[in-house]
């Protein structure tokens, strides 16, 4: 007889295992810009054996998509843990009935229901993302994500001039995700010189929709916050931009 699962075990275990206990977006930041330094090592770097090389870079794109669905089930927690009206929204999500073991862990705060609720979303197309976000938000993420303008002393970034190429690379790194991670031998290759862009590309897409998410929570007056019994961890505010980026609409 196969062992049940243990769901609270496994959201203390991952929460237990996050390094990097700042906001949202940092967190993904932290994540992405080292992964943005190693595809421009590869890029590069000179390989003896090219073999290697094509199987090295075969990790990129799994480590974006987990940096993606990291950021997504952050996201989702933060909506939650807000409050209204993205708590009762939250039930629009196709997500497995709770079973009594976590009513009675959210009961006595070893929890909260943004953790819960977010260890259920699944995220393994960039549809996901925008569904799980349209559900708990009540409203489209896209339109929004557009109109984000992204400025600092050396860029400006108008999102819906990129939108479209921006989800497009982030879905076929979805793709080669699920190509490289389960499968034993594909054919299928990335050339090294994209990875870079195509690791920045995700960045900026996500910096988008992580500003709808903050602006969401901005505008509900950022609701009654559950707290976590563990008194060192604390759900992550509000993200904005990455460090030295500042957004606003048009």
């Amino acid at each position: 007889m196969a062992k049940p699962r243990d769901i609270i075990g496994e959201i203390l275990a991952i929460r237990e295992r996050n390094l990097y206990g700042g906001p949202r977006l940092k967190a993904f930041f932290a994540r992405v810009s080292t992964l943005t330094s190693l595809a421009e090592q590869w890029r590069d770097q000179e390989w003896i054996n090219e073999s290697c090389r094509s199987e090295a870079i075969r990790y990129i794109p799994i480590a974006l998509v987990a940096a993606v669905q990291g950021w997504m089930g952050l996201a989702i927690r933060d909506l939650v843990d807000a409050g209204e009206p993205f708590a009762s929204n939250s039930k629009n999500l196709k997500i497995t009935k709770f079973d009594h073991d976590i009513v009675m862990a959210l009961a006595s705060q070893r929890l909260t229901a943004g953790e819960i609720i977010a260890h259920f979303v699944s995220c393994n197309r960039i549809e996901d993302v925008v569904s799980n976000l349209d559900d708990v938000i009540g409203s489209k993420v896209v339109p929004r994500a557009r109109d984000v303008v992204f400025k600092n002393d050396q860029f400006s970034i108008e999102i819906d001039s990129v939108y479209d190429h921006l989800a497009a690379s982030l879905q076929e790194t979805f793709t080669l995700r699920h190509v490289f991670a389960h499968e034993l031998d594909p054919k299928q290759e990335v050339e090294v010189s994209t990875l870079p862009g195509r690791v920045k590309f995700c960045l900026v897409l996500i910096g988008a929709y992580d500003r709808v998410v903050s602006e969401s929570i901005e505008s509900a007056g950022a609701g009654i916050r559950t707290q976590i019994a563990n008194e060192r961890i604390e759900p992550s505010t509000p993200s904005g931009m990455p460090p030295g980026t500042s957004s606003k609409r048009e």
